[in-house]
């Protein structure tokens, strides 16, 4: 059983986790992703062209249950292929910067997630490995008005993780 941090893409985010190895070559995983964004949008509106610049905060977090099935090339690295499953809630608010106001808030809402990744297992001691990952993301949101449905490539990732 392992305890895993995680760092992942350009925007401030990352994760913790944990690993239970039900074999010598799978192991099951729990991880939690956080992260956060955020972004300019400018309107333009000709009676006031400042009035509608904003920044958008986007928070969201992610749980999700996967599993790695690892191919052991020596005692010290493994690569491994693997899919996850989770939901992932999100909180954006919208503030417009010139009359510090907030314009949009939509409260929580929720997707579904499915992931298939890639990486390689490094072995620096019995009880420490670092981990570099690649993503294909599948995501599907049903607000009240549309649907959605993405598949995407996501962010690499890079952790760590202790073993007791």
């Amino acid at each position: 059983m392992g305890l895993t941090f995680n760092i992942s893409g350009l925007n401030l985010g990352g994760g913790l986790g944990g690993k239970y190895w039900i074999s010598v070559n799978t192991a099951y995983r729990i991880e939690i992703k956080i992260a956060y964004e955020n972004n300019k949008r400018n309107y333009l509106d000709m009676s006031n062209p400042n009035s509608y610049n904003s920044d958008i905060t986007r928070y969201t977090v992610t749980p999700s249950f996967g599993v790695e099935k690892h191919f052991k090339t020596d005692d010290n690295i493994t690569p491994y292929i693997g899919g996850s499953i989770g939901i992932m809630k999100e909180y954006t608010i919208e503030h417009n910067v010139y009359t510090n106001k907030t314009v949009n808030s939509n409260g929580v809402t929720s997707s579904y997630n499915g992931t298939i990744f890639i990486g390689v297992e490094y072995w620096l001691t019995r009880n420490i490995s670092l981990s570099g990952e690649q993503e294909l993301s599948i995501n599907y949101n049903n607000e009240f008005y549309y649907s959605q449905f993405r598949v995407y490539n996501s962010t690499s990732s890079l952790m760590a993780t202790l073993y007791f």
